[in-house]
């Protein structure tokens, strides 16, 4: 029974990781840009490093544990290069996503081995999970923790405190970390008692403020300001149902027309029933009712949710990987120990085709031209952009750190400071590209260097500001990513 069980955590382990890292490999490789929010977070460890103050000295729109668990990789590239620093940090973050799936396989182990393994395989091929897990995000280490909190419910006498700290970990990597801390705790209240719903609440205060307290003490108003008050204060993106259904199915910003998209969309509403069925076959296991309960709230969180990126849709992946594989135990699909029939492959293959599709043919973004690195290694001054991500390639962060340049960590999160260049209140909010206090301070920020980087459309420069980068002098051939001298 060990073997069989040793087996399948094997097979769902490389399964995941051969769908995270294979892809990432082939369509563009490790040493790419284009996702911005790993770039922010490797570059606002290095800033953390370097001995400038989180939320006081940059801003950083989520809570700081994903700065201590990049710190290692941050320093790695400052005594290396930083652009193998945040390559190694891209494998690990594959190897957790594949530590996750294992997980999720021994929270449905309870319900035999083909709970686990279908649920194992669920994970790992889950098309949001496997982009939010192919880099440096803040969903992998939440659904590590999750997971893990998870797996330590599922024992016969389990640790409330215990279950509570690792809960409280995640809450100090992304907000969202709230949602099924307090799920959790009220199911433990109502199936458990008081008393252990009071020892896990404990356990994550206490974890939470190990993490978050020494951040907070050093800047109370602006980290606050930031984690909490710019989150719920995003705008609510144009984004109908369809469209929300189809991130979390991890078809992501893809627009489809004509016969295809009808395609899609009828593969939509199919993924919809089937999560219906998946959800009520589940229910009839008692046990599992509370992944049930977890997918249905993770679900319309991102429904609900103002702002709605292809990772957010990770966080769903784990409790309904458990939920499914759960809801595997009521169906008669393929028994161990008896051949399975063709109509029972294909539909087990069409399943693993739905699920793996989205993730394995995106592209993982971008190479950086080999020019900019040498021409900015001989720069005496400061380099800016308005991705950090190529900063980390070109291998200047480290050094405009050392330097003391300005290096704005995550120039589109400060366009969501309320206090920041928002419109005042009482004032509708404008776009980027019309806010004139935006333009002004992203504008400055990229002329202050020797040289300059501009390459996201995210960035939201007004056609003036485009027409003034237009006129900077290149100081590297034309291409997707050119170094610009703004002087």
């Amino acid at each position: 029974m060990l073997r069989s069980d040793r087996r399948i955590q094997l097979a769902v382990f490389g399964v995941a990781l051969l769908v995270r890292f294979v892809p990432a490999a082939l369509l563009g490789g490790l040493r790419t840009w284009g996702t911005y929010d790993d770039g922010v977070y490797f570059a606002a460890a290095d800033a953390m490093i370097h001995g400038r103050i989180p939320y006081g000295q940059f801003v950083l729109l989520h809570p700081p544990g994903i700065l201590l668990a990049l710190a290692p990789f941050a320093w790695l590239g400052s005594v290396t290069s930083d652009g193998l620093g945040l390559v190694i940090a891209r494998v690990a973050f594959m190897l957790i996503g594949s530590v996750n799936a294992v997980l999720a396989a021994q929270v449905a182990r309870r319900w035999g081995r083909r709970a686990a393994l279908v649920a194992g395989l669920a994970y790992a091929l889950s098309a949001t999970a496997v982009y939010a897990e192919r880099t440096a995000m803040l969903e992998g280490l939440g659904n590590l923790c999750l997971l893990s909190a998870l797996v330590l419910l599922s024992r016969r006498k389990p640790n409330m405190l215990l279950v509570g700290l690792v809960l409280g970990l995640g809450v100090s990597v992304k907000i969202w970390g709230v949602v099924p801390l307090v799920v959790l705790a009220v199911w433990v209240r109502w199936r458990r008692g008081r008393r252990d719903s009071l020892l896990l609440a404990g356990g994550a205060v206490l974890s939470g403020a190990a993490v978050c307290l020494p951040f907070f003490l050093l800047s109370p108003q602006s980290m606050f300001r930031y984690v909490v008050v710019d989150q719920l204060g995003r705008p609510r993106s144009l984004m109908t149902i369809v469209d929300r259904v189809g991130f979390m199915a991890g078809f992501g910003r893809d627009r489809f027309t004509g016969a295809l998209g009808l395609g899609i969309a009828v593969l939509l509403l199919a993924l919809v029933v089937a999560a219906v069925a998946v959800g009520c076959l589940a229910w009839e296991v008692e046990a599992a009712r509370l992944y049930v309960v977890l997918s249905a709230v993770m679900g319309l969180l991102l429904l609900a949710t103002p702002s709605l990126f292809l990772q957010y849709g990770a966080v769903l992946a784990a409790p309904a990987a458990v939920m499914i594989g759960a809801a595997a135990t009521r169906l008669d699909l393929v028994p161990f120990g008896r051949a399975p029939s063709p109509r029972r492959l294909s539909a087990v293959a069409l399943a693993v085709l739905v699920l793996a599709v989205p993730s394995l043919v995106r592209p993982n973004g971008s190479h950086l031209p080999t020019a900019i690195p040498a021409v900015a290694a001989g720069l005496p001054g400061c380099v800016t952009a308005d991705d950090p991500t190529v900063l980390i390639l070109a291998d200047v962060l480290t050094r405009d750190l050392e330097r003391g340049c300005r290096v704005w960590v995550d120039v589109s999160g400060l366009a969501y400071d309320r206090a920041g260049v928002r419109p005042a209140d009482g004032q509708a909010p404008s776009p980027r590209a019309d806010n004139a206090g935006w333009q002004q301070q992203v504008m400055g920020y990229l002329s202050s260097g020797d040289a300059t980087m501009v390459v996201r459309r995210a960035t939201g420069l007004s056609a003036a500001s485009l027409e003034r980068v237009a006129g900077w002098k290149p100081l590297t051939p034309p291409g997707r990513v050119v170094l610009l001298d703004p002087r």
